[in-house]
């Protein structure tokens, strides 16, 4: 049951600083970080509703 805490909370951490290193970068942004920003924030999504829906779901 705490793994799924900390399978999600881990997904939400290393995906907040994948976003943040992707946004950071400067200069012109080719299709492929357009397309990595767009993956990182649907991981992100995916990430929090398993945070949020499943993982306390288990413990029922």
């Amino acid at each position: 049951m705490i793994f799924n805490l900390q399978v999600s909370s881990i997904g939400i951490v290393v995906n907040t600083y994948v976003l943040y290193a992707l946004v950071k970068k400067e200069g012109l942004l080719s299709i492929f970080y357009k397309l990595c920003i767009s993956k990182t924030i649907c991981n992100l999504i995916t990430c929090a509703a398993f945070l949020m829906w499943s993982a306390p779901c288990t413990f029922l």
